[in-house]
């Protein structure tokens, strides 16, 4: 992640698209995104990162499986 406007991005989550479908729902209101992209909607989370924060380590061998293709 390489930011061009730290002044207005405070975070980033990241959601992977198991269907394959989530970027063809429209937008909910008038800022980007729809409710289906929290955990147990339409995505599945993936991570996250935040402005100044520290990384977090794992430990070694430890995944997170996401799916090859679409599951329907």
């Amino acid at each position: 992640m390489r930011l061009t406007a730290r002044a207005v991005v405070h975070h980033v989550l990241y959601f992977g698209d198991p269907n394959g479908k989530a970027h063809t729902r429209p937008a909910d209101g008038t800022e980007p995104g729809f409710g289906g992209m929290r955990a147990g909607g339409a995505s599945e989370p993936l991570g996250g990162w935040a402005l100044g924060a520290q990384p977090h380590y794992f430990p070694e061998g430890l995944a997170l499986p996401v799916a090859k293709g679409p599951t329907s």
